[in-house]
């Protein structure tokens, strides 16, 4: 995670953080957008909930409509450009965020580089959670085979 502060850098780490957004509690993202805000972004469409149809690809690599999901959309505005964010579920915070990345280039480099601090933060929390949730999981694995002579 350490040296994406250029914008490339901050681009790919937004690809994944959009990745482990579902892991994120939302109140981590309030001081970023509130940097942001303060550094002249404007919400451009308050967040809003909506649902989406939802396209998976079966075993057999064809589409395969799942169902309606919750999303949050929102729009950021700076400098006369828009940046858009939708994400799965009731996620206001987290869909400004999103739209914010969009945009991130358009921020200050102080803020910018607080907004980086607080996404390596949270990555690394999600991190952490993941790998705990994995660890307990693997509690729970059953070997069959080993069940064979019982």
């Amino acid at each position: 995670m350490t040296g994406k502060t250029g914008i490339g850098g901050i681009r790919a780490m937004g690809e994944e953080f959009r990745e482990v957004l579902s892991d994120i509690p939302e109140e981590s993202f309030e001081s970023a957008l509130k940097l942001l805000l303060e550094d002249g972004f404007e919400v451009a469409a308050h967040p809003e909930q909506g649902m989406v149809m939802m396209t998976v690809l079966d075993p057999f690599d064809t589409p395969f409509h799942l169902g309606e999901i919750l999303v949050t959309t929102a729009q950021i505005r700076k400098d006369g450009k828009r940046g858009f964010g939708l994400v799965a579920g009731d996620r206001p915070a987290a869909a400004l965020l999103v739209a914010s990345l969009d945009l991130i280039d358009q921020a200050s480099e102080p803020v910018r580089s607080s907004v980086v601090r607080i996404l390596q933060e949270a990555l690394r929390n999600a991190a952490k959670h993941r790998s705990l949730a994995s660890r307990m999981s693997a509690l729970t694995r059953v070997e069959f085979s080993s069940m064979a002579h019982e």
